[in-house]
């Protein structure tokens, strides 16, 4: 047996959600997952899965040509591609690594199923990193079939917004037509305020109704984002635990890595954005933030919290005693038109009028209840 046919036969199931996620035909999918949980090997499994997808070409062979994408060329070399070359050796018979162009072109035959004849693949895969390039540029005349962004958090979401109609170029017509095409990515769980969370979680492309309406009429039953997240590493059901050594995730805790970290990479939870100590080191994003977009309850009166000063903010909220929750339905908050991770500065009166329009136009059906605000601003 050829070096690739044993490569791809050892390439085994880490566990259910990662193999949900390899066989996902969905137009983007992700795999979100703990330290160790197998995600760059399950995105591998998928390249080959995806050239597998493809039509055959009048010789027989399935074609597809990808591109991995990484911030970095250093987390490129040592992260992906020493796993890569794990599988795809540069000198593997039916292979052809070209370094200048960060091009490895990898030709074999797979095995599907016992008793039936070998499928032969080729996949073509460049290899790229962002670094300070603009994702336009980065991207520019690359007519692919696939795009693996790779620890997508840590890129920027123009990555997408450029790299997606690159997708779906490649096989021509005369080699058997592209069948299928997407984006895959693979991330540690980021803190809430990435964009990814808006992506995957909220199911938001980062592109306008007119190419959304567009996409959904090209892609058909595939549109979609299909979003994979993989169980916490001290879970019973945590996966790739076999290929880990005992105690792995124990001593990521005892390493002394900060709580925030220990969260996100081992127990795989979004991570909460705050600066300085929070006020309520207790709050769980799991537990304490809403699934879906709460509406407001027009039988419930309107709670007002407001904190004043030169930039002011009202948070609008309803108690819901039957439930027993405090349910935070909005915010009022104006930022610098030029900065927009810094609060406007607005006088009392005119920030007044603001809050008075949100609850009008928002809340028409709801009864204004009791504002709560700092004593400081009197």
């Amino acid at each position: 047996m050829s070096h690739a046919r044993s490569a791809v036969s050892l390439m085994a199931p880490v566990g259910p959600v990662a193999e949900s996620f390899v066989n996902d035909e969905k137009l983007i999918t992700a795999i979100m997952g703990p330290y160790g949980s197998a995600k760059t090997t399950s995105c591998i499994r998928k390249a080959v899965l995806m050239t597998l997808w493809q039509n055959p070409g009048p010789d027989g062979v399935r074609r597809s040509r990808g591109c991995v994408v990484r911030d970095t060329y250093g987390q490129l070399e040592t992260n992906v591609l020493e796993s890569w070359f794990t599988w795809f050796p540069k000198d593997m018979p039916g292979s052809t690594w070209n370094g200048r162009q960060m091009r490895h072109t990898v030709r074999m035959r797979v095995n599907l199923m016992d008793g039936e004849p070998p499928v032969e693949i080729e996949m073509d895969v460049y290899f790229r990193a962002m670094g300070d390039q603009k994702a336009e540029d980065v991207l520019k005349g690359l007519e692919l079939t696939w795009l693996w962004l790779n620890e997508v958090d840590t890129l920027d979401k123009s990555v997408l917004q450029f790299g997606l109609p690159r997708c779906g170029r490649y096989p021509s017509t005369k080699d058997g037509g592209c069948r299928w095409y997407g984006v895959i990515a693979d991330f540690n769980a980021p803190d809430e305020d990435n964009w990814t969370y808006e992506l995957l979680v909220e199911q938001k492309l980062p592109i306008d109704e007119k190419a959304l309406e567009a996409l959904r009429a090209k892609v058909g039953e595939r549109y979609g984002i299909g979003f994979h997240k993989q169980p916490g590493g001290l879970e019973p059901d945590a996966e790739n635990k076999r290929n880990l050594p005992d105690g792995y995730y124990e001593g990521l805790i005892a390493s002394g890595m900060p709580e925030h970290h220990i969260n996100r990479f081992v127990h795989n939870r979004f991570g909460s954005v705050f600066s300085g100590q929070r006020v309520f080191p207790e709050y769980n994003t799991e537990i304490h933030r809403a699934s879906y977009e709460l509406e407001a309850k027009p039988d419930l009166p309107l709670l007002f919290g407001l904190d004043g000063g030169r930039t002011p903010a009202l948070v609008i909220g309803q108690l819901d005693d039957e439930l027993d929750q405090l349910r935070l339905l909005d915010e009022v908050v104006l930022y610098d038109p030029e900065k927009t991770t810094q609060l406007r500065r607005l006088g009392a009166r005119a920030f007044g009028e603001r809050c008075a329009m949100v609850v009008q136009d928002r809340y028409p059906e709801c009864v204004p209840g009791v504002l709560f605000y700092d004593p400081a601003i009197d």
